[in-house]
Parts: C-alpha cells; structure tokens; sequence
C-alpha cells in the first residue's frame, strides 16, 4: 500500500519528443538530438532526475557500439540532467548524441552509414529513459553522474621524480604526464591529484597541530574538449622533518619504504568541490632530479580473442582479437605484433619485389592499459600484388594455403616488460644489419623502422636508417634521423662523423667541418674524421692545414689513407700544384723508408 503511494505521489512522464539526425551527405561526422518535455504528474517535487538517451539493438537491448582507430570503444548514448520540476510544471530537455569523426573510426563510414535505415527497419530503437529515485531527490543523482565524467579521462604515461635542493636533502617528488578525455563531452573544473599511500592503499595522512594533511599535490584543470589532450605536473612536497617526526616519520624512512614498495604514488582527478584544502606549492630545485619508477603488483597482460580472416579479393589479412589486463597494476605501452613466420625458420617470412622488402609482420603500441580492461585490437596485414612475387617462394595464394597445412604460423604476440620489448627490438636491428651486409637498403630501413616503435631511444637505430637515407640519397631524412641519433647521444662518434659526411655532401662546408671537429673530439685517432677535415680545407684553399690533416690520417692508417690519396677524384686538379707534389713526395719517401 505505501509503495503504491509513493509512486503515486512521485511521477515523471516524458509527455513530447523528437529525434533529428544530424547527417550531411558527404559530411564527416554524425550525431543525434531529441527534444522533448518531461511533466511532473505526480504530487511532489522531483530534484535532480536524469534523462538517457540512447539508440539500442532491438533484439539484444545493448547499445549501440563503434570503435576508434585508437581502440577506443564509444556507445551511442548521452543524457542530461532535470532541475527541480514541481507538480503539474513541464519542463523542455534536449540531448545530444555525438558520434566520433569518420576519420577516425576503425572501419570508416561503414560504421554507422546505414544506422538511420537499421532504426526505420526495426533493427535499431531510440530510447529514452528516465531515472528518479523517489527516496533520494538530492545532488547525489547529478555528483554520480559528474563522477562518471571523470572515468572518461585516460592518463598517459605519468613519470615520478624525486626533487632534491642543492645540499642532496629530498624536498618532495613531482609528476609530469597528459591527459586525454576519450568522451564526447567537455569536462570543466575538475584536479589532478597525485598523492602518496601505503601497501594498502589508504593515503599518507599527517596530524600538526590538531589538523590533518595528506602529502599530496594538484593541478586544477578549467576545461577539457572532447578527445583533447593536455600535458599537467603536479609537486607533492614532503613536510619538514620535525613535522613528520611529530607522525613517526623521516626523509630516510620515506625513502626505506619507496625502496621496499610499501610506499607508492598515484594519480586521481576529481572534481573541484570535494578538493581539500591544505594543497602543496611546487618550489623549483637546482639539481635534476632522480626518476623514480613505480612498481607495484604483478603486470599480466593475455590475449582473450584473436582472429585472422583473409580478404582474397585485397591479398589481405585483417587480425582482430581483445587484450585483458589481468594483473594488478595498470601497465604502459603494450606492443602487439602480428606476424605469419616460416615454421621451419622460425622468422616473419619475407620476400622481394620490384621496388621494395617486405614481410608479413605488423607491430602496434598501445600506451595504456588499466587493470581489468579489456582493448580490441584490429589489424590489417597487407600482402603485396601477385603481380610483384616473381620468383619468390612466397605468394597470396599459397600463404594461407600454407598457413592451413601447417608450414606457416599466424601468430599475435605481447611485449610489455621492458626487457621483452627492447630484446624483440635488437632483433629488427640486427635484422636491418644483414640486409645491410647484402646491399639490401630498403629492407634495411624496413627493419629499422620497426626497430624505432619498439624501441624509440635506441641510438644505433636512427644511425643506421640515416646511413641507408644516405645511400638512397634521400638526404633530408639522413639529416633528420642522424640528428634524432645525436640528440640521444652527443658524444655518439659515428652519428657526429656521418653529420659531417651529410654536410659535405651537399658542400655546406663550413657546416661539415664544425660536425667533424666535434667527432674528433670523442674520437682523436679516428683516419676517416682527419682525412675529411684535411679535405675540406683543400676545398677551401687552406692547402698547409688540409695537408697537416691529411699527413694526420696517413699516420693514423698508412695503407687505407694512401690508396685513398692515389684514387681520389678531389686531388686531380692539384697535381700540377708543388704544394701537392710536395706533400705526395714525403708521402713516398716515408713509405719507402718504412
């Protein structure tokens, strides 16, 4: 009798709505809205009710899906939240549901290209909902669904750091990293919070002066848009020394338990309202800092789903599956590389064309799963035209014969410890080696390239793609990946000559001789970094110095730097020059003397 009451007492009803599709023909985007009214017939305020609107599968009740090229899921729902209605008083609402842009979208337009025909057929509903709980009309219904905006924040790659002053004395640690919002909608007012717990997972909380106060910091974030990406650095500073000593703490024992993993840092947002009071002041220090790296719980990442369908008509596979993490902590970048490997070989099978190397290997990164997440994957493994296999072994018709009689394997593999991912890296870089040896450049560069996604900050990588650049002449993309190679070492000897050599090349002289001079800094004994530097000051008529070089380098490499003398191009216009012919005089009698 009393429920029966109640609903009578509390009633909303959705009296008038209607649906727009926002489509353009060749448009790239698409969205929904629906207007309407809601109306209080029942006999008390309603505070705060929430109305959904969402397009659904007729037969399963699921909403409607899409994915991302970025692997991010998206449901074709939204909602809105209703101010007080008093009885008998209607109130108008619209909601809006915006879908991702064509572009990136996994599959294109075809993902939501016949939707509006789907939902005229019957196959698809747009559904309104409503939701008012008739024993709590207060803000709770609207802070929830504030909260639930936050879950559409993606944090990327947070690195701790530890901060030091002069005298080496910890003053606090500091978290720099983005933020990405995954939704369809702008997120305003809301923190980054970055705070210390225990092996537990409760807060460091300190007591001074009869009040409480967390070692944490934050950062207030005004406004984020639909899938921007914003870069934050929050500072929480450790309290004096006889503050935590009040708490049975020290700097020491802080350091004990960060050593130990009892202490660990984290990261939450939330919203400006429930922030605390007692916030930290990030206080720049002179020294760098020390990088601290977080290593808390097992990490487990396992593949759930995996799927290769082949496209005879494209020569193509598309590779599909889900991957958990089943751990329990949160892990950066997870490589998937798909790959269909010569059983006997055990390596990606390989093969040449008219214009290039390829193989039937694809890696791609994702940088962040979360515990208990579950990401898609997608993949699309291009084989190349029959029209270009030739001679060789391998085709796009006896590939999947071969994968369904056994000699070859299709296979998805995982690497997210960092030893896995750098050891599969040297792999493509040692690969790249051997096409080298072979005078193989486009397979080389091929390697290399795959090389750099696994492992980005490895040197010998961008040296070795610049060197194969050179060879194909392609000099800017020398320039640029030789320059990526010095970046991550400046005294890298090799990276420093070869910039030379690239200046050189394209008779920027000057240029070339700053680059060998800083090479042969590292490296005094090097003949090739001597004999370039005494050959540009014979370009530039310094013939004395060039010949100091030059008589530097043959010192240094007898045999390689005289037959290097004899055969280059660059000494003919000197040989009736008595300054060379003096120079190529002693050169012989030293020889002869030797």
């Amino acid at each position: 009798m009393g429920e029966r009451y109640i609903k009578k007492i509390v009633r909303l009803s959705i009296t008038k709505d209607e649906w727009l599709s926002n489509t353009q023909v060749g448009g790239n985007n698409l969205s929904f809205s629906v207007k309407g009214e809601v109306k209080n017939t029942g006999l008390s305020e309603v505070k705060s009710a929430v109305i959904i609107a969402a397009i659904i599968d007729a037969k399963t009740q699921k909403t409607y899906q899409i994915i991302t090229r970025r692997l991010v899921i998206f449901k074709a729902a939204d909602y809105s939240i209703l101010p007080l209605i008093k009885p008998g008083q209607s109130v108008p609402f619209e909601v809006i549901i915006n879908f991702p842009l064509n572009k990136s979208l996994l599959f294109g337009k075809w993902s939501f290209r016949n939707l509006e025909d789907d939902i005229l057929k019957g196959k698809y509903r747009q559904n309104l909902y409503l939701l008012y709980d008739t024993r709590v009309l207060d803000e709770k219904t609207e802070q929830w669904f504030r909260d639930e905006l936050l879950q559409n924040l993606k944090l990327i790659n947070p690195k701790w750091e530890a901060l030091y002053d002069k005298n080496k004395k910890l003053l606090g640690y500091k978290c720099t990293g983005q933020l990405k919002n995954i939704s369809v909608k702008t997120i305003e007012n809301f923190y980054i919070i970055g705070y210390i717990e225990d092996k537990y997972g409760k807060p460091i909380i300190l007591h001074y002066n009869d009040e409480e106060m967390r070692i944490e910091g934050n950062q207030l974030i005004s406004r984020i848009a639909s899938h921007e990406k914003i870069k934050f650095e929050i500072v929480c500073r450790i309290p004096p020394e006889e503050i935590l000593k009040e708490n049975k703490l020290s700097l020491v024992y802080i350091k004990e338990k960060f050593s130990a993993e009892e202490f660990t840092m984290r990261i939450t947002t939330m919203f400006s309202e429930a922030v605390l009071h007692n916030r930290i002041v990030y206080r720049d220090t002179e020294d760098a800092p020390t990088v601290i790296e977080e290593e808390v719980g097992i990490r487990k990442i396992e593949k759930i789903q995996e799927e290769w369908v082949f496209d005879q008509n494209n020569e193509e596979y598309t590779v599909s599956g889900i991957i958990k993490n089943t751990g329990e902590q949160d892990v950066e970048n997870v490589y998937v590389m798909a790959s269909i490997i010569d059983k006997e070989k055990n390596q990606p099978i390989v093969w040449e064309t008219a214009t290039d190397t390829l193989k039937t290997l694809v890696i791609e990164k994702i940088p962040y799963i979360s515990v208990d997440e579950d990401v898609p994957i997608v993949f699309t493994l291009k084989l190349p035209s029959s029209k270009l296999f030739g001679k060789t072994r391998w085709n796009a018709k006896n590939i999947p014969e071969s994968v369904e009689s056994g000699e070859l394997i299709r296979g998805v593999e995982l690497y997210y410890v960092k030893e896995d991912v750098r050891e599969e890296g040297l792999k493509r870089l040692r690969f790249g080696n051997s096409y080298f040896q072979l005078k193989n450049y486009r397979g080389c560069i091929r390697e290399y390239l795959e090389g750099i996604k696994l492992i980005p900050d490895e040197k010998r990588l961008y040296f070795n793609l610049s060197l194969c650049y050179y060879k194909f002449e392609e000099i800017q993309k020398a320039f640029e990946n030789c320059a990526i190679a010095i970046k991550l070492d400046p005294t890298y000897e090799k990276a420093l000559y070869l910039m030379g050599l690239l200046n050189h090349y394209i008779e920027k002289y000057d240029e070339a001789l700053k680059w060998y001079q800083d090479a042969l800094k590292v490296n005094p004994e090097n003949p090739r970094i001597l004999y370039n530097i005494g050959c540009i000051y014979l370009k530039l008529d310094k013939l004395q110095q060039g010949f100091q070089f030059l008589h530097q380098a043959y010192i240094k490499d007898t045999t390689q730097v005289f037959s290097q003398l004899v055969r280059d191009p660059d000494f003919r216009k000197l040989k009736n020059n008595q300054e060379y012919l003096d120079f190529m005089g002693s050169i012989r009698r030293e020889i002869i003397t030797r």
